[in-house]
């Protein structure tokens, strides 16, 4: 089962090199709540030529604060052809759909996207990227929960080895004992009271 992201888009902020424009953007999007596993990422094109797609992928322990850690963009998605040929208007209006199967590396625990938009023609003076939304597999966490609860059940020992474990130490415990107190009775054979009786022993 899947379901949409919740965002927030940050206004984009336009490259520019000595008050030139550079021809390239970057616009960031934030993930709402707690980190999700994308699945898809959609968005309509405003005349951009390409677009490169990194993930603020959080890889620490959930109990280790933010603030204490840098945590860098992995790419997803590398330029990503959106016109074919920039000074043409062909594919400046798309909507684009970009599944999980397209993507560089695994798409888990995403905290932020950051979209870096190319366009090269001076053609376009303004460019963009329009309604963007992500999708995200409900089932991620139940999964997570399902892998975590098999990897304790593997470490956890055997209980029907154990009891049999347990079983032959206690055979060994008792057989144990039963030597151990013959070792300390004589054999019984030719001793009364305490001593030997010759005549017994003369038969033997």
């Amino acid at each position: 089962m899947t379901s949409a992201v919740k965002l927030l888009e940050k206004a984009p902020v336009m490259m520019r090199v000595g008050g030139v424009g550079s021809g390239c953007a970057v616009v960031d999007v934030v993930v709402q709540g707690s980190p999700v596993r994308l699945k898809e990422i959609t968005f309509r094109n405003c005349y951009t030529a390409s677009v490169t797609i990194k993930a603020r992928i959080r890889e620490i322990p959930a109990n280790v604060p933010l603030s204490t850690v840098v945590i860098p963009y992995k790419t997803l998605v590398k330029d990503y052809i959106l016109m074919a040929k920039p000074h043409c208007e062909q594919g400046s209006q798309i909507f684009v759909r970009i599944q999980s199967d397209e993507f560089l590396c695994e798409a888990r625990d995403v905290m932020a996207l950051r979209f870096i938009l190319r366009q090269p023609s001076h053609c376009w003076v303004n460019f963009g990227l329009c309604d963007i939304n992500c999708v995200m597999d409900e089932q991620t966490e139940v999964e997570q929960n399902e892998v975590h609860d098999k990897s304790q059940e593997e470490q956890l020992p055997n209980v029907r080895q154990i009891g049999k474990q347990v079983e032959t130490l206690a055979q060994m415990t008792s057989c144990l004992q039963v030597r151990d107190g013959m070792d300390g009775q004589s054999v019984g054979r030719f001793d009364v009271d305490g001593s030997y009786e010759l005549n017994l022993l003369s038969y033997t």
